[in-house]
């Protein structure tokens, strides 16, 4: 049979045994953790001092963002020219009420035509019942007549929501671009 070679170097169990007749223990960590580990131990002492001592001012310097909930500010989709603010600031105003009026009236002018077209057409309609070419021609009045009322609107800034005007940034006679903004809606309960 073969000699069993040993798991160890024969330094290395000199070494163990010299240490275990001194009686000292292993020693893994480096000197240099024991002297942070006390460095940390003091730091988080003198923070805890810090909160129960220190006294801070009330009044604070530099840069703020206010963040203020249920605030609107509502922007025009059209430009044009301001012919009536129907609101006054701290006016409150209900969902759909109109906030601000808008110049319309060319968009008047071509419903009031288109309305004139469409009941001449129905009248015509009523008198010649199977004439085909003027009921296709009262139904593509009928959608222009819906989107030339959709225009005299849009020609108005309504509130979304009820709430309460504050910001008002408008005047009569100003004139506006698609996105200006018009005034803000907080609500109710500030």
């Amino acid at each position: 049979m073969k000699a069993r070679k040993n798991l160890f170097r024969q330094e290395a169990r000199e070494a163990f045994v010299s240490a275990r007749e001194k009686g000292a223990p292993l020693a893994l960590t480096p000197r240099w953790i024991d002297r942070t580990y006390f460095l940390l131990i003091a730091m988080a002492a003198a923070a805890v001092l810090f909160l129960i001592f220190a006294k801070v001012g009330e009044y604070a310097h530099g840069p703020a963002v206010v963040r203020a909930l249920g605030r609107l500010d509502l922007a025009t989709s059209t430009g044009g020219l301001v012919t009536g603010v129907d609101v006054e600031p701290g006016a409150e105003v209900k969902a759909g009420q109109t906030l601000v009026r808008f110049h319309t009236e060319t968009e008047q002018q071509e419903l009031a035509q288109l309305d004139r077209e469409f009941e001449l057409k129905l009248v015509r309609i009523l008198l010649q019942p199977h004439d085909e070419a003027t009921k296709q021609s009262l139904s593509s009045l009928r959608a222009a007549r819906e989107l030339a009322a959709a225009r005299v609107r849009q020609r108005q800034v309504r509130a979304p929501r009820a709430g309460v005007v504050r910001n008002l940034r408008i005047r009569p006679g100003q004139m506006l671009a698609p996105g200006d903004l018009v005034l803000t809606l907080v609500d109710e309960k500030e």
